[in-house]
């Protein structure tokens, strides 16, 4: 795994290059979820890529920690950099969406 700054963790996840991490963040493969990632923050899924690229992160962070707050916001912007766009869904905070589970 390349260790990566939280900009370019956010632009990686985008793109669906899904092997990085760095202390507190990371993006992984949704295994056997046919090219679907997962962006973790502190081991909890804050964000899913599915394998048509469509992005969701999740609005149940809210107030979650002042941390992991300033990553999203940093993360949507690196999103929105890559040139990708994103949704935010009510699913659960820290958990895969059904849509990668299923």
């Amino acid at each position: 795994m390349a260790r990566l700054n939280i900009e370019e963790i956010g632009e990686a996840f985008a793109n669906g290059d899904y092997d990085h991490h760095n202390s507190t963040m990371s993006v992984r493969s949704a295994t056997g979820k046919n090219d679907s990632g997962l962006l973790y923050s502190y081991g909890a899924v804050i964000a899913a890529r599915f394998s048509d690229g469509h992005i969701v992160f999740y609005d149940g962070w809210y107030g979650y920690s002042v941390t992991t707050s300033g990553h999203i916001t940093k993360l949507k912007d690196a999103v929105e950099a890559a040139g990708a766009e994103y949704d935010e869904s009510t699913g659960k905070f820290g958990e895969e969406p059904e849509a990668v589970t299923a």
